[in-house]
Formats: C-alpha cells, structure tokens, sequence
C-alpha cells in the first residue's frame, strides 16, 4: 500500500478519535502501531465489561435462587438448636430427678436399716422379759412352799457402786445403760453419712451439667462459625428484617421530624415567652407610670373636693345668712302693709306715706334683684363645679377600669406562661392591693362628695323654692299696691294736683316700670335656668 494512501487513512482515523495534531511521515508506523493497540485494547475492554455484566447478573440470579435455601437452612438450624435446647433441659431434669430419688432410696435404706436393729432390740427385750416372767413365776412356786424368812441384820449407809457412774459414762464401758445413747450416735453417723453421699452424687449431677453446658456451648460456637463468618450469616438472614427495618427507619425519620417540629416550635415558644416578658416589664413600667399618675390625679381630686365641700359649706352658710335677712325684709314688708291697710292716716299724709312706701318697695325689689342674680350666679357656679367633679370622676373611673382590666389580663397571662415570676406577681400583688385601697378610699371620697352635692342640690332646691316664694310674695305686694293707688286715685278725684300728687304718680309709674323689668329679668333667669337643667340632664345622658 502507499504511504500516502497510509497516511490518509490514518489521519481519517486519528481526526475521527479527535487527535488533531499534525502528523509527520516519519511517525506513521508508530502511531499506526499504538492505534491498532489501543483498539484492541478498548475492544478486549468492552468484552471484559460486557463478562463481568453477564458474571454479575448470573450472581445476582445465583443469590436469588440461593435465598430459599438459606432461609430453609437459617430456619432448620433454629429448629435443631431449639430441640438440642429442650433435649439439654429435659436430660438435666432427669439427673437431678435421678439424684433425688437416689438420695431418697439411701434415706430409706438407712432408715430400714434402724429399724431392723430396733425390731432385733426390742425382740430380744421380749424374749429376756418372757424368761423373766417364768423365772419369777417358778421362784413364786418355791417361795410359796417355804416358810418366810426374818432378816435379823440391820441396814447400813453403804452402798454398792453403780457401774454407770460419771467416768464409767466417760470410758469406754460396755454397761447395757449405754446401749441406747450409742445406738443413736451410730443411727446419726449413717444419716449424716448418707447425707454426705447425696450431697456428693449433687455435686457431681451438677458438674456433669456444666460440662455438658461447655461442650454445648463449644458445639453451637463451631455451629456458628462453621465454614462462614457472622457477617456471612447475618447477611444471609437480613432479608427477614429488611421490612421491619424500613419501617423502624421511617417510624425514626417520622419521629426526627416531630421532634424537629416540636424543637422549633419550642424555640419560637421561648422566642415569644421572652418578647412577651419584654412586653410586660414595658407594660409593668408603664401600669407603674399610669398608676403614679392615677395617685397623683386622686390627690388632685381629694384636694380638690375638699375645697369645693369648704366652699359649698361657706356659700351655704352666706346663702343661708342672706335667706334670714331677705325674711327679716319681708317681714319689715309685711308690718308696713299691715299698717298701710289698717288705714288710720289722713289723705294728706297719704301722699307721704305712698312715696315712702313706693321707695321702700323699689329699694326692696332691687335687693331681692341682686339676690336674685346672685343666687343664679352661684347656681350657674355650682352646675359648671358638678359638671366638672362629674367629667373629672368619669375619667378617673375609665383609667381604673382600664387599668383593672390590664392588670388582670396580665395577671392571667404570668399564671399561663411564666411560671418563674414569682416574685414579680408578688410585688404587682402588693401594688394591686395599695392600689385598690387606694381606690377604695378614692370611691370612699366619690360617695363622700356625691352626698355632699347631693346635699348642696336640696339646698339649692330648697333655695329655689325660697326664690318662689319670694316671688309670688312679690306678686302680693304689687297686686296689694295697685289696690292701693286705685284706692287713692278715688279718693283724689275731686281735688287740684298738686306737687305732691305728680311726684306720687311719677314715683308709681316708676315703681310699675321697675316691676314690669323685674318680671321680664325674672322670666329671662327662669328660661336660662330650664336651659341650663336640659344641658345638664343630656351630659348627664
């Protein structure tokens, strides 16, 4: 082949594998060389990759398809231990039954044993009893053939030796009175002797079970790692709990994200408990301020009742004073009518006695005016002081209210939330209670000056009835006075006008004209006083 031809197709080549570096002639059977290599390479590769694809999907079919069997093995081996288990406990029961009833045969033999020896005893003591018995029976058919025999010595102090004295109990002595006390030494010798074997047979019952519980335990260790490691075993049987665990792990993300929840919302909790304790120290300072406030407008109050009650008291007592001297005028009014109408004068001195009267009267009517406007104005005074007491208490019982209503929100809020503000509540405790004596004494003060205008309300009612009065004993007067000037002008028809007559009509049309602007002034104080109650009564509303 040529070498261009060569050189052609391996640029093709190389440009299609995106080498785009020039390419010398010199270098074409190299580069041709490393080319075929690489791909043969790259081609042995992918067969490789395709081999190991086809090996590991086999495998996975080989697992598959071994898992049963795994699982039959898995579940045989927990049935085998589970019987070698109840064969080891049933094998112990019966030695330790075995050993029991080993110690209970030995009792019973050892007891058998006593009781033979007793039935020999008690055998021979029949039979020397019996040989007694015909011994004594035979010596009574002597003696009965005898005659009786008279001892002629006497008695003395000695005394045999007994054979069981205290140190022939201490030797070794074969006197039958020990017989009994060393046939039970020996009885309790073969108990205990019998007991010592039971104990031993016990014993070695139960290092037969530890050895065996060694060799069991050896066994079930080769078991388990007989040709595989636990890693091995335990993946073989992680596939039973491969469910259980994902649902344990999604009752544990479930449970994460509820303590989660719950972490942030008791961060936002403590967040809000402490800007809520922030509120309230402001809101404590500002009750604090309020309350400072409340104290000081209460002193204001109380100082200003106790002045309005000393001014009331001293209007009421020159009220009063004014009351007896406007009496003591009418009175003065009512002996000058007496003696005007008891008519024991001369026509002469009529004329006189008319003028003084007309200026008695009109001094009379202008007092009771200036009483009259007096009195107004000091019930126009009393009505504005009322009607300021009245704003001043409704503003103090708003601030008290609200204040009430403050306190006990914030009480039952520091009852809920904060626990550890013992102290605090303690002190707003204190203050809440000097604040409601305070209060008390503040109502204590209210009621005290409600009954005091009260009081000063019928005085001034009672004022007003007095003003009535005057006014209809006014009305007496002027009616009494035009009867008295008709009966003049008839009793002066027939005579000359003189001087003194004129001045006496001037002085009476000046007494009607001051009349007629002493009802007008009294008709204007009566329509401001009906105003007055109306825009009292709607404030009051």
């Amino acid at each position: 082949m040529d070498i261009d031809t060569l050189h052609a197709d391996l640029r093709k080549r190389l440009d299609i594998l995106g080498f785009n570096h020039p390419l010398p002639l010199g270098a074409i059977g190299i580069v041709s060389a490393i080319l075929s290599d690489l791909i043969k390479t790259s081609e042995k590769l992918k067969s490789s990759k395709q081999q190991i694809e086809q090996l590991m999907q086999e495998k996975v079919a080989w697992e598959l398809g071994v898992e049963p069997y795994k699982c039959d093995n898995s579940r045989l081996l927990s049935e085998v231990n589970g019987l070698h288990l109840e064969l080891v406990k049933q094998r112990d029961k019966f030695v330790l039954a075995n050993t029991e009833l080993k110690c209970r045969v030995r009792v019973l033999q050892t007891d058998k044993k006593q009781l033979d020896e007793r039935c020999l005893q008690a055998e021979a003591k029949i039979r020397e009893l019996l040989h007694s018995a015909d011994s004594k029976s035979r010596k009574n058919g002597v003696n009965m053939q005898r005659k009786p025999f008279v001892s002629t010595v006497r008695a003395g102090y000695y005394q045999p030796p007994k054979c069981c004295d205290a140190q022939a109990q201490d030797s070794k002595c074969h006197c039958p009175c020990n017989q009994p006390r060393k046939t039970d030494v020996l009885h309790e010798i073969e108990r205990l002797q019998a007991e010592t074997k039971n104990q031993e047979e016990v014993i070695d019952a139960y290092k037969k079970q530890i050895e065996y519980r060694d060799r069991e335990i050896q066994r079930l260790g080769a078991l388990f790692a007989g040709g595989r490691p636990a890693a091995a075993l335990a993946k073989d049987c992680c596939y039973r709990s491969v469910n259980t665990l994902n649902e344990d792990v999604g009752k544990l993300q479930e449970e994460k994200l509820a303590m989660q929840n719950k972490l942030s919302e008791a961060m936002a909790s403590q967040e809000s408990a402490s800007k809520k304790l922030q509120k309230l120290s402001e809101r404590n300072r500002q009750l604090e301020h309020e309350l400072k406030e409340i104290e000081n407008v209460a002193l204001s109050v109380e100082s200003e009742a106790n002045l309005n009650i000393l001014d009331k008291e001293r209007v009421n007592s020159d009220l009063q004073i004014r009351l007896q001297q406007s009496s003591m005028r009418i009175k003065e009014l009512e002996t000058i009518l007496e003696v005007k109408s008891s008519g024991g004068f001369t026509p002469i001195s009529s004329s006189a006695s008319a003028c003084s009267l007309d200026s008695t009267l009109q001094n009379a009517l202008k007092q009771a005016n200036e009483e009259k406007r007096a009195l107004y104005k000091q019930l126009n005074e009393l009505k504005q002081r009322e009607h300021a007491l009245l704003c001043d208490y409704e503003k103090v019982k708003a601030k008290y209210s609200k204040l009430k209503v403050k306190l006990s929100s914030q009480i039952a809020f520091g009852t809920e939330n904060v626990a550890g503000e013992g102290a605090d509540s303690g002190e707003m405790k204190q203050k809440l209670a000097g604040l409601e004596d305070r209060l008390r004494e503040v109502q204590e003060e209210r009621d005290r000056c409600c009954g005091e205008s009260k009081r000063l309300r019928d005085s001034i009612a009672k004022l007003r009835g007095e003003n009535t009065e005057k006014d209809l004993r006014i009305t007496q007067l002027e009616s009494e006075l035009c009867l008295q000037k008709k009966a003049c002008t008839s009793s002066n028809t027939g005579r000359l006008r003189t001087a003194d007559s004129t001045g006496s009509g001037q002085t009476s049309l000046s007494v009607q004209a001051a009349f007629h602007r002493v009802e007008r002034e009294r008709d204007a104080a009566k329509r401001e006083a009906q105003q007055l109650e109306i825009e009292r009564d709607s404030l009051r509303n």
